[in-house]
């Protein structure tokens, strides 16, 4: 999950560099400079962190002696809060990634495990040889193990297992349980053949 978190801090990153050299975000002094966006996003943290490091005193310690310097500590409060929530665009953008990921995780595995546990409304199947199946981004995403299992119809279907699983060897009988679509396709988990296990069709 990691992987996709990097992408889309970059990702975030260069939308910084878009929205801060926009007119409507930032209004030059002098004639306009076209600048790259990703130039401008480095830019952009540079004018932040400066101006984090730089706050005057007088609007720090509220110690304003009049209405001018008053207005002034408001203008700089106002501009650094803009500033400041766009530099913090690709941490919320990871932040909402990881927080919908881990919930989405979770709930796989939860589901996953229940109907394990139940141990009810499986397919028969048996591993194929070699048992590797082809890796997708649904078995990188949620650490799924993908194996091929030939189901008693002869069909030969992709089935998702946890990683820190042992591969099972070709010729293994594999319960197969449906787990519905996800991604656009219909996705299957499956484990060993446990007598527990009630196979209710091939």
């Amino acid at each position: 999950m990691l992987t996709p978190a990097v992408g889309i801090f970059i990702f975030c990153f260069f939308v910084v560099g878009v929205i801060a050299g926009s007119p409507e975000f930032h209004k030059p002094d002098g004639p306009m400079k076209v600048v790259p966006f990703w130039e401008m996003a480095f830019h952009h943290y540079n004018i932040v962190l400066t101006e984090v490091f730089s706050i005057p005193a007088v609007c720090l310690v509220g110690g304003t002696v009049n209405d001018f310097q008053d207005h002034q500590c408001q203008v700089y409060w106002t501009e650094l809060l803009k500033s400041g929530g766009l530099a913090a665009l690709p941490l919320a953008g990871v932040g909402l990634f990881l927080m919908m990921g881990l919930d989405a995780l979770g709930a796989t595995y939860k589901r996953a495990q229940k109907k394990i546990e139940t141990g009810t409304s499986a397919v028969g199947g048996t591993v194929t040889n070699p048992p590797d199946a082809p890796s997708d981004f649904y078995s990188w995403f949620y650490c799924f193990r993908p194996i091929m299992v030939e189901l008693s119809t002869k069909e030969q279907v992709k089935v998702y297992m946890p990683k820190e699983a042992p591969m099972p060897s070709p010729g293994t009988k594999f319960a197969v349980f449906e787990m519905g679509k996800s991604l656009g396709e219909k996705r299957r988990i499956g484990t060993v053949y446990a007598p527990h296990v009630a196979v209710i069709r091939g």
